[in-house]
């Protein structure tokens, strides 16, 4: 024991001295022939200290940790999980961050962020880091939305239109009030009966007074020319006594979508920006319509996709078929790929990654 305690006690002293951050658990064994049952010499002593200056500090840092999922559990929460980092001798424990800022650190493989606005896009990495303070890369970035919760006004939903005013050439129309302020559409139609716009999306804020139906919309991103709200004047909104259709200027004008018994996808689904805000609407279970705003790159631009779906809930397995698509590469386009909702069914999952939330 006395042996035991000089070599820790020696080791702590000239590991502070040298303001080394060694654990007291890296210090050296002491030389096997090295007797401290009786008095200690001066020259054991110094045994000691030559033991302890033949260390190497560790500067191999840990493994990046991966698989690194986020999931909204709530309209203020998102989990983060993630599959440990390795260390040759060992991780210490996991630095969080959201963006640029670190927001927790914990010894395990699960966090949960909390305070978060409902309805918001967050983005986080982890690292890792062990004892000596080696800091691990970072791991891919996980993107999740925050649920949105109870609706804050009755207008909030998605809202469809087969073909407006018995069967003009301008639809069908998907109008998505995704909260009480913000909204997204996409709009298709026949440009050669109605030259005036064309199929595209429109974005933006709107105001709604229940009580005298009065609507305004500031449309900040418009691709369907004098379609949709951007060229409409004033407009009076009112809901059916059963809140599932829409009047405009007292005329019946869209049905609301509906969650199906039986299609966990079925309704709306809304990803923010930063980047490019996505409405995407699967209106039963063949119909899709899709928004997509943000800045032009070189594969794709704002615009809108309308087309046919086939999903197969068991293997997650979607097939798309784009029949109108003026936003290029941009949203589902037509192909095969993995699509799955939460368990508590607010979450839409692309490839088993947290992609948007669902419209209330």
């Amino acid at each position: 024991m006395l042996k035991e305690n000089l070599r820790r006690s020696l080791f702590t002293a000239v590991a502070a001295a040298m303001l080394m951050p060694f654990p007291v658990s890296a210090a050296p064994a002491l030389p096997g022939d090295l007797n401290l049952d009786g008095e200690v010499s001066i020259t054991e002593l110094q045994s000691v200290i030559n033991a302890f200056l033949k260390v190497t500090p560790d500067a191999v840092p840990p493994t990046a940790p991966t698989n690194l999922s986020a999931i909204a559990s709530s309209t203020t929460q998102i989990k983060l999980t993630w599959t440990a980092a390795t260390d040759d001798v060992g991780v210490t424990a996991y630095k969080i961050f959201r963006g640029a800022s670190q927001v927790g650190t914990v010894t395990g493989t699960t966090f949960t962020d909390t305070g978060l606005a409902a309805g918001s896009k967050y983005s986080y990495t982890v690292v890792a880091y062990d004892a000596f303070g080696n800091q691990s890369p970072a791991t891919a970035t996980a993107t999740a939305v925050t649920e949105f919760g109870t609706a804050t006004s009755k207008l909030v939903g998605s809202w469809y239109v087969a073909y407006p005013n018995g069967g003009q050439a301008k639809g069908p129309i998907v109008i998505n009030f995704v909260d009480g302020q913000r909204f997204m559409m996409a709009h298709d139609g026949d440009v050669q009966a109605d030259p005036s716009g064309t199929p595209g999306m429109e974005s933006g804020t709107y105001t709604w007074n229940e009580t005298t139906g009065a609507f305004a919309a500031t449309v900040t991103a418009d691709t369907n020319g004098q379609w949709g709200f951007s060229d409409s004047g004033p407009l009076t909104l009112a809901l059916s006594t059963d809140n599932n259709t829409l009047k405009v200027n007292g005329q019946n004008f869209a049905t609301r979508v509906l969650p199906s018994g039986t299609n966990a996808l079925v309704g709306g689904w809304y990803r923010p920006g930063p980047g490019g805000s996505i409405a995407i609407t699967l209106i039963n279970d063949t119909t899709f319509m899709l928004a997509h705003d943000g800045t032009p790159d070189g594969g794709g631009w704002p615009g809108m996709e309308s087309g046919t779906y086939t999903w197969n809930p068991a293997t997650h397995v979607i097939t798309t078929n784009a029949t109108v698509d003026t936003n290029g590469d941009w949203g589902v386009n037509s192909g095969t790929g993995s699509i799955a909702v939460s368990d508590d069914n607010k979450t839409l999952l692309v490839d088993g990654v947290s992609f948007a939330s669902r419209i209330p």
